[in-house]
Protein backbone atom coordinates (compact mmCIF):
# COMPACT_ATOMS: atom_id res chain seq x y z
CA UNK A 1 0.00 0.00 0.00
CA UNK A 2 1.17 3.51 -0.79
CA UNK A 3 2.79 4.94 2.38
CA UNK A 4 1.14 8.34 2.02
CA UNK A 5 -2.33 6.79 1.73
CA UNK A 6 -1.53 4.45 4.63
CA UNK A 7 -0.61 7.44 6.83
CA UNK A 8 -3.78 9.33 5.83
CA UNK A 9 -5.91 6.25 6.59
CA UNK A 10 -4.31 5.79 10.01
CA UNK A 11 -4.86 9.49 10.77
CA UNK A 12 -8.50 9.27 9.65
CA UNK A 13 -9.10 6.20 11.83
CA UNK A 14 -7.63 8.01 14.83
CA UNK A 15 -9.01 11.45 14.01
CA UNK A 16 -12.40 11.07 15.66
CA UNK A 17 -14.37 12.30 12.63
CA UNK A 18 -15.85 8.87 11.98
CA UNK A 19 -18.04 6.73 14.21
CA UNK A 20 -17.37 3.02 13.76
CA UNK A 21 -20.08 0.84 12.32
CA UNK A 22 -20.26 -2.87 11.55
CA UNK A 23 -21.74 -4.93 8.75
CA UNK A 24 -21.70 -2.10 6.21
CA UNK A 25 -19.10 0.18 4.70
CA UNK A 26 -21.24 3.19 5.49
CA UNK A 27 -24.28 4.01 7.59
CA UNK A 28 -26.14 7.27 8.10
CA UNK A 29 -24.19 10.39 9.01
CA UNK A 30 -20.52 9.86 9.72
CA UNK A 31 -20.66 6.13 10.49
CA UNK A 32 -18.11 4.07 8.59
CA UNK A 33 -16.31 0.77 9.03
CA UNK A 34 -12.52 0.76 8.72
CA UNK A 35 -12.77 0.03 4.98
CA UNK A 36 -15.37 2.79 4.62
CA UNK A 37 -12.91 5.24 6.18
CA UNK A 38 -10.31 4.17 3.60
CA UNK A 39 -12.86 4.75 0.84
CA UNK A 40 -13.42 8.28 2.17
CA UNK A 41 -9.67 8.92 2.28
CA UNK A 42 -9.40 7.82 -1.36
CA UNK A 43 -12.54 9.67 -2.48
CA UNK A 44 -14.28 6.42 -3.52
CA UNK A 45 -18.07 6.85 -3.42
CA UNK A 46 -19.96 4.47 -1.15
CA UNK A 47 -23.71 4.41 -0.65
CA UNK A 48 -25.45 4.32 2.72
CA UNK A 49 -25.84 0.68 3.83
CA UNK A 50 -23.47 -0.58 1.13
CA UNK A 51 -22.18 -4.04 2.07
CA UNK A 52 -19.15 -4.50 -0.10
CA UNK A 53 -16.75 -2.93 -2.55
CA UNK A 54 -14.24 -4.31 -5.00
CA UNK A 55 -10.92 -4.47 -3.09
CA UNK A 56 -8.97 -3.01 -6.04
CA UNK A 57 -11.00 0.23 -5.79
CA UNK A 58 -9.36 0.70 -2.40
CA UNK A 59 -5.90 -0.32 -3.60
CA UNK A 60 -6.14 -3.61 -1.72
CA UNK A 61 -5.98 -7.24 -2.72
CA UNK A 62 -8.69 -9.63 -1.51
CA UNK A 63 -6.61 -10.94 1.41
CA UNK A 64 -5.93 -7.41 2.68
CA UNK A 65 -9.58 -6.41 2.26
CA UNK A 66 -10.80 -9.54 4.05
CA UNK A 67 -8.31 -9.05 6.89
CA UNK A 68 -9.46 -5.48 7.60
CA UNK A 69 -13.09 -6.59 7.29
CA UNK A 70 -12.55 -9.38 9.84
CA UNK A 71 -10.71 -7.08 12.26
CA UNK A 72 -13.56 -4.55 12.10
CA UNK A 73 -16.66 -6.73 11.87
CA UNK A 74 -15.79 -10.09 13.42
CA UNK A 75 -13.20 -9.11 16.02
CA UNK A 76 -14.86 -5.73 16.69
CA UNK A 77 -11.46 -4.07 17.01
CA UNK A 78 -11.73 -0.32 17.59
CA UNK A 79 -10.47 2.16 15.00
CA UNK A 80 -7.53 2.86 17.32
CA UNK A 81 -6.65 -0.86 17.48
CA UNK A 82 -6.98 -1.27 13.70
CA UNK A 83 -4.87 1.86 13.12
CA UNK A 84 -2.19 0.42 15.43
CA UNK A 85 -2.15 -2.89 13.56
CA UNK A 86 -1.92 -1.10 10.20
CA UNK A 87 0.88 1.10 11.54
CA UNK A 88 2.87 -1.85 12.94
CA UNK A 89 2.68 -3.97 9.78
CA UNK A 90 5.05 -3.56 6.87
CA UNK A 91 2.10 -3.62 4.48
CA UNK A 92 -1.25 -4.37 6.12
CA UNK A 93 -2.16 -6.69 8.99
CA UNK A 94 -3.09 -10.26 8.17
CA UNK A 95 -6.09 -11.97 9.72
CA UNK A 96 -6.59 -15.72 9.40
CA UNK A 97 -9.67 -16.45 7.29
CA UNK A 98 -12.72 -17.35 9.31
CA UNK A 99 -13.63 -21.00 9.08
CA UNK A 100 -17.22 -21.88 8.44
CA UNK A 101 -18.37 -23.69 11.57
CA UNK A 102 -21.69 -24.25 13.29
CA UNK A 103 -20.82 -21.47 15.76
CA UNK A 104 -20.29 -18.73 13.17
CA UNK A 105 -22.56 -19.96 10.43
CA UNK A 106 -25.54 -17.87 9.44
CA UNK A 107 -27.62 -21.03 9.63
CA UNK A 108 -26.47 -21.81 13.16
CA UNK A 109 -29.96 -21.28 14.53
CA UNK A 110 -29.66 -17.58 15.36
CA UNK A 111 -32.54 -15.89 13.53
CA UNK A 112 -31.45 -12.49 14.80
CA UNK A 113 -28.03 -12.56 13.08
CA UNK A 114 -29.30 -10.03 10.56
CA UNK A 115 -30.13 -7.56 13.30
CA UNK A 116 -26.93 -7.61 15.37
CA UNK A 117 -26.26 -3.95 14.62
CA UNK A 118 -29.78 -2.78 15.46
CA UNK A 119 -31.15 -1.85 18.85
CA UNK A 120 -33.93 -4.44 18.83
CA UNK A 121 -34.29 -7.81 20.42
CA UNK A 122 -37.51 -9.23 18.99
CA UNK A 123 -39.35 -8.50 15.80
CA UNK A 124 -43.08 -8.99 16.00
CA UNK A 125 -44.94 -9.23 12.72
CA UNK A 126 -48.67 -8.72 12.66
CA UNK A 127 -51.22 -8.70 9.91
CA UNK A 128 -53.22 -5.52 9.34
CA UNK A 129 -56.31 -7.07 11.00
CA UNK A 130 -54.29 -8.13 14.05
CA UNK A 131 -52.98 -4.59 14.41
CA UNK A 132 -56.58 -3.32 14.49
CA UNK A 133 -57.70 -6.13 16.83
CA UNK A 134 -60.10 -7.63 14.29
CA UNK A 135 -60.55 -10.94 12.53
CA UNK A 136 -59.61 -11.12 8.88
CA UNK A 137 -63.27 -11.22 7.90
CA UNK A 138 -64.09 -8.12 9.96
CA UNK A 139 -61.14 -6.29 8.48
CA UNK A 140 -62.02 -7.22 4.88
CA UNK A 141 -65.67 -6.26 5.47
CA UNK A 142 -64.71 -2.65 6.15
CA UNK A 143 -63.42 -2.35 2.59
CA UNK A 144 -66.61 -3.86 1.14
CA UNK A 145 -68.68 -1.19 2.95
CA UNK A 146 -66.52 1.65 1.68
CA UNK A 147 -67.18 0.82 -1.97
Amino acid sequence: MNKKIKRKWISALRGGSWHQCFGRLRRQGNQRCALGVLAEVLGVHIDVDQFDLEPNLLGLNEQQYDSIYLLNDDDRKSFEEIAGLIEESSDLPYHEPRESTAENSVSAGDPEWLFRDYDISVIEMKTPWEIEGKTREEWETQFDLEQ
